[in-house]
């Protein structure tokens, strides 16, 4: 269920901690995730080559 999730956290972009069990779940724990410093950079990395590449296609895709 949580395959990509688990993989991220074992390449060290994640990390996951469970929560209390709730009577709500059947008594079962929560899982949570948070990016670590090395997801975020990762994101980031990401989100800028997303924007080189996409840069100036506004001008090219608004002609008719």
């Amino acid at each position: 269920m949580f395959i990509t999730l688990e993989r991220l956290e074992d390449k060290g972009l994640l990390s996951s901690y469970y929560g209390d069990p709730t009577p709500v779940r059947g008594g079962r724990a929560k899982r949570f995730f948070n990016p670590t410093k090395a997801g975020i950079t990762a994101v980031q990395q990401s989100l800028g080559r997303v924007a080189a590449m996409t840069e100036g296609l506004e001008s090219v895709l608004s002609k008719p």
